[in-house]
């Protein structure tokens, strides 16, 4: 080994760029002649040299090397104390141990996202891999255990090129630097693969330092260049040749943690490392920040080949189609578990099989039946059967039960993919109801596996129409979104933390869903190992594990599921004199296991001083005239997450004076031997009452006053009439002079909603213990105001959830009758069902006539501008319907209940002093709300429309209108508030049943319609005025006039729109969507001949697009052509097998 070391800061070359360039020190051994990649990690530099990786120690000598699996290698990264190797030559990677350890390996060859084509070269940052796919122009990005999270396409600026990426590198913000050495381009992309800069540089090789500083070489000229964050050239060093200082080629470069630059030059039989100075940039980039939310571990894989399984307690079930036998396996024991037959007992080609509760649920699919076994196969009992052929009725009966799913109130479902029937029975194999084949008025085509969720909703997945349709526990259809990007679902699951798994079978990966529809993420990539999967058909979730059926793999593979706890946001600090209240907030809060609080009286030094469920703490262990630092930390398992740190002052109560006495031997006997002390008990909401059973209405501070030790004290928290029993809790020990807090819970009966005004009453609370053998207690009884049932402060909005009563039977049967009318309006298809439904309930709540009546003694503004401790009252909604007017919170709770009633999601929209709400539509494009764009609120992927409630009894638009430009104005002030979430927390209260009925107003009809048609009138006029626009700024803008066009079309203005299609025509005779729009506007018309033609021509133009087939077999069969328009309807199943459905029912 040679290896030439030279005292630092010798300069070698200078550049006006430069303040300094020092040489280091380099390697110059045999293995840089055949280095490929070099990479320094803690101190250490790993050299990639032929087959093996060689390590070099902080003064450049060889002190190991790793030997690698045969094949030809790229490059290497390191990271988590692994060593990861690219293979070129098996387009895979390898992962090593730093100790040469083989670990594992990931990817495989092919040309689908996730697999690899020449990979060139490999990185490691911040937890991921990024793999230069040089063959299919791209860049994957794995995790650190290998398994595919995503990757991005690489073109030219101009997109006219695609670029093959023969080096890559990212800075310590995430950017990644790309090159392409046969074009001669470099590249710059943020993480989610979006085009930054790109500049025309030759480069071999690139690195980039803390500073954002990018490295270029160049082994044509021997050149290093130094170029900025934008990829313009600074200044260059170096020069071609064989001198000491110069270079004949560039394997590859890099930064190490003290950004000296390490150059492999093999030809030159060296490793370079050089320490420069530049002052381009003072300051190191910003580190970045972690995007992903969960990450997988994988775990043990089961070598078998399931048709269909389910985990159990400990291990598996699962089904060999080929054996026709179903086997379990459990701590490495495989053994068979349910014999194959028709009898009772026996399963054939069972589709699918469920562990719940302690028993296994089967779809016995080939016996055309259900049923039940226990956790160790013993046959329990079995429901269903075939339907017979000349039975009319489907119910408790099945052709091809293909799935099978269970719900928290021993509910079974069944799905039927063979009659798109989801069927329900009891947990004893009574039939109750039927969801489908029509379902929220979309006809089921085929489904593909169902689904429950923690609050016992019904999921539905049609892998055709690639959608996932909502039921509630009794059937009642609710909402429906799309999972369009999936090619081939085929399964999925829920995690009970608010996400749904979907199996991509097509695409053998697993993308991630939240409970609204919204797509988060997907991982897994086609492949044979373990990380990968080849034919994926099934996926479970079980005890926090992901569970993958791969049977074309022989394996069913498990994940352990790890979810990154959410940042507190929104942290808060206010003193009183007793305490300190903290509240936060996070973004899922199902995501954090708990809350650490943090605490101290110097931002830097700060100690945990409690850990928390809930968002909120109250902070008494306070010193007077202190200021205090807090933080709050969201856990998940080993990870956390922390908030931002606030500061607070605490003044405290004045201090008494009074004269210092010791305390005496007579003070000590009159003292109790187990002290009870108030610390907080003051005031009770009685709407929360539902909220204190799992909350503390109270804290007391149990002290012993004695040298003794009890054991197992009992706290006993008594309300004489609005308490059916104490509730206890339990101090498991109390040291001699030592004192403990209890927190006290209260189980209240209905009876505290009969309080109308605030009512002061008398709390016993008893601590009861062991002493000498026999129980004592100390009793004291402690006054509490018991807030009327209509009592509300607004330091917590959520709070008014408590008067949300969607269920209560007075409220509920009005909000029936109101929504009996919605089918009167069915005319107006261009607006947003629940803007419809929205409209509907405004007009019957206004001609009811429910009247705006501000607070007269405590108005909401300044109640909720009050720092004091101020009560306001908020009206039950039946208690507003009775009395036919409020103020702005009791409209606000009546119209958010009766759009809740009616399936409408709602969030409160708080602002200071005022406060209002906005409402979930069903639009998955903001032109289909029907209202402008600039009164619609886009948040969470979801558009909402906003509505201030005290307008009742003028028009329903300009009430909207108004609460728009109010939530424009103050957006930054406003607090959103998810009622959804908010009764989760704070439940509604069950009021008593009451006899008296509230009737509709008569005659409202005519004026909502009137109203309905004003707003779908300023939708087209809106739509109109914005495409118009856009086309006189730029008069060739070919989608305004499509747009145009069909705007026209769906209002029915068939002559405009059949003149605005002409003049794109004129423009752009080739254009497809211009001559299927025009299709279109003859087929309404009933000129199908005429139809016919433009369909044709567009279908030549685009030959790719199902749908224009599908309207010229629609225009042929018009006009009595079934050869032609089968013909059409054959080739747009031929684009498109997944359109086979609309063309049988067309050509029947």
């Amino acid at each position: 080994m040679n290896i030439l070391k030279i005292i630092p800061f010798f300069i070698f070359s200078l550049s006006y760029a430069y303040e300094k360039i020092d040489f280091i020190g380099q390697i110059s051994d045999q293995q840089a002649a055949s280095a490929v990649s070099v990479v320094k990690y803690e101190e250490k530099t790993y050299l990639l040299s032929l087959a093996q990786v060689f390590v070099y120690d902080s003064s450049f000598s060889q002190i190991s090397k790793i030997s690698l699996k045969p094949g030809a290698y790229s490059a290497i990264a390191l990271g988590e104390n692994r060593v990861y190797v690219l293979d070129r030559e098996n387009a895979c990677v390898h992962a090593y141990s730093l100790g040469g350890e083989y670990l594992f390996t990931f990817a495989s060859k092919g040309s689908k996202n996730g697999q690899l084509s020449d990979p060139s070269d490999i990185k490691y940052f911040s937890g991921k891999i990024y793999v230069a796919n040089k063959g299919s122009n791209r860049i994957e990005i794995f995790d650190k255990e290998g398994i595919y999270f995503y990757g991005f396409n690489l073109m030219s600026k101009d997109g006219l090129k695609k670029i093959s990426p023969s080096k890559i590198t990212l800075d310590r913000s995430g950017f990644i630097y790309v090159c392409d050495s046969s074009l001669g381009i470099v590249q710059k992309y943020d993480y989610s693969g979006r085009l930054l800069s790109e500049k025309n540089i030759q480069a071999s090789a690139l690195a980039v330092n803390s500073k954002g500083i990018i490295y270029s070489a160049n082994e044509k000229d021997g050149k290093i260049k130094e170029l900025d964050r934008d990829l313009s050239e600074i200044s260059s060093f170096g020069t071609k040749g064989k001198g000491k200082f110069e270079f004949l080629s560039f394997a590859d470069l890099e930064t190490d943690e003290q950004d000296r630059l390490i150059a492999a030059d093999p030809k030159n039989r060296k490793i370079m490392i050089l320490e420069l100075e530049n002052s381009k940039y003072e300051s190191p980039l910003a580190q970045s920040e972690s995007y992903d939310f969960l990450r997988f571990e994988p775990g043990e894989t089961y070598q078998v080949s399931a048709f269909s399984f389910s985990p159990l307690e400990n291990g598996i079930v699962y089904y060999d189609l080929k054996a026709k036998k179903t086997y379990s396996i459990s701590e490495g024991l495989k053994k068979d578990f349910i014999p194959y037959g028709e009898t009772e007992g026996a399963v054939r080609e069972p589709a699918d099989m469920v562990f719940y509760n302690g028993k296994i649920y089967i779809s016995d699919t080939g016996n055309s039946r259900a049923q039940i076994f226990s956790a160790e196969g013993k046959y329990d009992s079995f429901f269903g059967g075939k339907t017979g052929f000349l039975e009319k009725s489907k119910e408790g009966k099945f052709s091809y039960p293909s799935a099978v799913a269970c719900d928290s109130k021993g509910k079974i479902y069944v799905a039927d993919s063979a009659t798109s029937l989801v069927q329900a029975f009891s947990k004893d194999g009574i039939f109750l109801f039927t969801v489908g084949p029509d379902v929220g008025g979309t006809k089921l085509l085929k489904i593909s596996d169902i689904k429950t969720d923690d609050e016992n909703k019904l999921y539905i997945l049609d892998s055709e129409l690639k959608k996932v349709f909502t039921a509630d526990s009794n059937g009642k259809y609710i909402s429906s979104w799309s999972v369009s990007n999936l090619s081939k679902p085929v399964s999925f699951a829920y995690d009970k933390k608010g996400y749904f798994y979907f199996l991509d079978k097509e695409n053998s990966n697993v993308a991630v869903y939240d409970k609204n529809g919204n797509y988060l993420a997907s991982f897994f990539a086609r492949g044979k190992g373990i990380r990968e999967f080849y034919e994926p058909v099934s996926l479970k979730i079980s005890k926090g594990k992901l569970y993958v059926s791969d049977p074309a793999n022989s394996k069913i593979a498990s994940y352990s599921l790890f979810y990154a706890p959410p940042k507190p946001q929104n942290l808060s600090a206010s003193a009183s004199q007793e305490n300190i209240s903290l509240s936060w907030s996070v973004s899922a809060p199902n995501l954090a296991e708990k809350f650490e609080i943090y605490r101290g009286q110097s931002a830097d030094k700060m100690e945990k001083i409690e850990d928390v469920k809930s968002a909120s703490y109250k902070d008494s262990q306070l010193q007077n005239s202190s200021t205090y630092y807090y933080k709050i930390a969201s856990v998940s398992g080993s990870d956390k997450s922390y908030s931002d740190t606030v500061s607070v002052y605490f003044k405290g109560k004045e201090p008494v004076v009074q004269e210092n006495k010791p305390e005496t031997q007579e003070d000590i006997k009159n003292k109790p031997p187990v002290e009870i002390i108030p610390v907080e008990l003051n005031y009770i909401f009685s709407a929360n009452y539902k909220y204190y059973m799992e909350n503390p209405i109270g804290k007391i501070l149990v002290k012993n006053n004695t040298e003794e030790k009890f054991s197992n004290i009992k706290v006993s928290f008594f309300l004489k009439d609005y308490m059916d029993f104490p509730s206890d809790i339990i101090l498991p020990g109390l040291d001699a002079k030592t004192s403990s807090y209890a927190e006290l819970k209260a189980t209240l009966n209905n009876k505290i909603l009969t309080i109308n005004e605030d009512t002061p009453v008398q709390a016993q609370i008893t601590v009861s213990y062991y002493r000498d053998g026999q129980e004592k207690e100390n009793k004291i009884n402690k006054p509490v105001k018991i807030l009327s049932k209509n009592a509300i402060t607004w330091d917590n909005t959520e709070r008014i959830a408590n008067f949300i009563t969607v269920k209560d039977t007075p409220v509920y049967a009005f909000s029936r009758a109101v929504l009996s009318q919605k089918t009167k309006f069915a005319e107006f298809k261009n607006l947003d069902d629940n803007v419809i439904m929205a409209a509907v309930i405004w007009h019957n709540l206004s001609e009811y006539p429910i009247t705006y009546i501000a607070d007269p003694s405590n108005p909401y503004s300044s109640v909720k501008g009050s720092a004091e401790f101020i009560t306001d009252t908020v009206q039950f909604p039946r208690n507003t319907l009775k009395l036919k007017s409020g103020d702005c919170d009791d409209l606000t709770v009546l119209i958010s209940t009766l759009l809740e009633s009616a399936g409408a999601s709602v969030k409160i929209l708080d602002y200071p002093g005022h406060i209002a709400l906005m409402f979930e539509t069903q639009a998955e494009d903001i032109s289909e709300v029907g209202l402008p764009d600039n009164l619609i609120i886009k948040q969470d992927n979801k558009y909402y429309v906003p509505v201030e409630t005290t307008m009742l009894g003028k028009s329903f638009y300009d009430s909207v209108s108004y609460a728009a430009q109010m939530y424009k104005n103050a957006q930054d002030n406003v607090k959103v508030v998810d009622l959804k979430k908010a009764m989760s927390k704070f439940e509604p209260v069950t009021l008593p049943d009451m006899s008296e009925e509230f009737p509709l107003p008569a005659g409202t009809s005519e004026k909502i319609k009137s109203e309905l048609k004003d707003i779908s009138d300023k939708k087209f006029e809106f739509y109109e005025k914005t495409y118009k626009e856009g086309l006189k700024a730029n008069p060739e803008d070919m989608s305004a006039y499509v747009n145009l066009g069909v705007l026209y079309s769906g209002y029915g203005k068939l002559e405009e729109a059949e003149k605005i299609f002409k003049q794109l025509l004129e423009k752009d005779e080739a254009n497809p969507a211009a001559l299927n729009n025009m299709g279109n506007v003859y087929y309404v018309k009933k000129e199908y001949a005429k139809a016919a033609q433009y369909y044709e021509k567009a279908a030549k133009l685009d030959p790719f697009d199902e749908n224009i087939f599908l309207n010229a077999a629609r225009a042929y069969l018009k006009l009595g052509k079934k050869e032609e328009a089968s013909i059409f309807a054959q080739k747009a199943v031929q684009i498109n097998p997944q359109a086979k459905s609309v063309a049988d029912s067309l050509i029947k």
